[in-house]
């Protein structure tokens, strides 16, 4: 807040700009989200999709489904899939890199999903009181 000393002149109130540690991330972080209208965004996506409140209020469950399901994958995909699959053995006579395309393509899928999920549980979990310990 800014209180006008003299006229041309302006300095800081007094207990208006406190700094923490977190600040730094705090300011540029607030101003890009109320600039790209970040709570418009949340309250519009919240009316028209009511079910993801009820979603974050069972969080817990989403995350460890979503961990087991993805854990599971990676299981089948490292472990079960090599080993159903003859060495040396193609998909189709007429095609044989297709296997290894779709071997491929599910191996970056898979990846992807789980740094996806990563972060999600970062950010659910973790993020919240890290940013409290900064802060205080």
């Amino acid at each position: 807040m800014l209180t006008p000393q003299s006229k041309g002149q302006r300095r800081y109130a007094p207990n208006t700009v406190r700094l923490r540690p977190g600040m730094p991330f705090a300011f540029p972080l607030e101003s890009l989200f109320a600039f790209a209208g970040i709570p418009t965004t949340v309250a519009t996506v919240l009316t028209s999709a009511p079910w993801l409140v009820a979603l974050s209020r069972n969080k817990q469950w989403v995350f460890l489904i979503s961990g087991l399901l993805i854990g599971a994958n990676f299981v089948y995909l490292y472990k079960i899939a090599p080993s159903l699959r003859p060495e040396g053995a193609a998909c189709l006579p007429e095609a044989p890199e297709a296997c290894d395309t779709a071997s491929r393509f599910s191996r970056v899928t898979l990846w992807i999903s789980a740094i996806i999920y990563a972060v999600g549980l970062f950010t659910a979990y973790f993020l919240g009181p890290i940013l409290m310990r900064l802060d205080s």
